[in-house]
């Protein structure tokens, strides 16, 4: 009994295992706009995934970009922005995202440049950037 219990529990694990693939894969990022203008821009990520929308048409309070990675790997992109009132502000958000222990999506911004601040506030499987004035 003993012995069928262990293999259910090892088919299990091995499934699960499996199953996980690319803890990155449908990553969400989520931009908030607290400057009061409109943002508009586009969303760029490496050869090895997708980012949905890539085009930003314009957005006041928020917009979600969704991650589609099917392979492992690590994986840097970009988000460029900017307000469509003059006088022409901008943004610049690179970030990494990488497969870390247990299944978790490693993120890091990386690098930011422009008129605006830039904070970022992690949960599970997604990070929010909130953009405002410096």
């Amino acid at each position: 009994m003993n012995k069928i219990k262990l293999a259910c529990l090892s088919s299990l694990l091995v499934a699960g295992i499996a199953h996980a693939g690319n803890s990155c894969d449908k990553f969400d990022i989520v931009l908030v706009n607290k400057t009061g203008l409109t943002l508009a821009g586009s969303a760029n990520i490496g050869p090895n995934a997708e980012i949905t929308p890539s085009i930003i048409t314009g957005f006041e309070d928020q917009q979600t970009f969704t991650i589609t990675a099917p392979t492992e790997g690590n994986l840097t992109g970009k988000f460029s922005l900017a307000s469509i009132s003059v006088p022409l502000k901008q943004a610049v958000i690179h970030y990494s995202l990488a497969n870390e222990a247990l299944g978790v999506c490693g993120h890091k911004m990386t690098t930011i440049e422009g008129d605006y601040s830039v904070t970022d506030s992690r949960s599970p499987n997604k990070v929010t950037y909130t953009i405002a004035p410096k």
